[in-house]
């Protein structure tokens, strides 16, 4: 039953890339199709039209980024949480996940009988299923430090992106001055912005393998000898 359900994960991330990649292909294809005259404002020339349209593809290149790690996590969460595990089962880092807000509210209690009802509080979830909350906190400027935050936090290998460290916080950079106005990013043909949708499907493709990692191994247990 488990490993239907793993498949179906899988199938379900797979089908994420798939038709982000369809739409990173548009950006291409447009492009291609303004230079060739079949979207030509005839009041406007190419080069100026084209330009407009390659600097609004870089805030949806981002978009892709912040939405894919969103939808893949939420995905993989599901899958946890529709396998009933209990505290006994969790490794620490996915107990510290599922029960983070309840420790924060611990932490940031100063009186006594507070800190007393939280303790009863997470005692008494400790014997259910554990519950991972399917949300990733992307802060909305997903970052490479974001990044890299998150996997430590799901035991994915951070280490493996380090390699993106670079061109991750470029394209977060770049989206951020062109989201606030700003007029100093000028792309003049499809090649400029073309690492950017490198760079995502590169992640894309990563971070799926990861995750089949994360997955098939059971690196979410604790390990035989805890």
């Amino acid at each position: 039953m488990s490993i239907n359900i793993l498949n179906q994960t899988f199938d379900k991330i797979e089908q994420e890339i798939i038709w982000r990649e369809k739409e990173l292909n548009n950006i291409q294809n447009i492009t291609d199709s303004i230079v060739s005259s079949e979207w030509r404002d005839e009041n406007t020339e190419p080069e100026v039209q084209v330009k407009f349209f390659l600097k609004a593809t870089v805030p949806i290149i981002y978009a892709h980024w912040e939405g894919f790690i969103t939808k893949v996590f939420k995905i993989t969460f599901k899958y946890l949480n529709a396998l009933h595990l209990n505290c006994d089962k969790y490794c620490d880092v996915y107990l510290t996940k599922a029960y983070e807000h309840q420790l924060k509210s611990l932490i940031d209690s100063t009186d006594f009988e507070k800190k007393k009802k939280h303790i009863n509080i997470l005692y008494a979830e400790f014997k259910n299923d554990v519950r991972l909350d399917t949300t990733i906190n992307t802060k909305s400027n997903l970052t490479f430090e974001v990044f890299e935050k998150i996997c430590r936090e799901t035991n994915l290998q951070a280490n493996t992106f380090r390699k993106y460290k670079d061109e991750i916080n470029q394209l977060v950079n770049t989206r951020n001055a062109i989201a606030h106005g700003e007029n100093a990013f000028v792309f003049e043909k499809y090649e400029d912005i073309q690492k950017y949708i490198d760079l995502l499907q590169s992640l894309m493709s990563t971070v799926y393998e990861e995750i089949q990692i994360l997955l098939k191994n059971k690196n979410y247990l604790k390990a035989p000898n805890e």
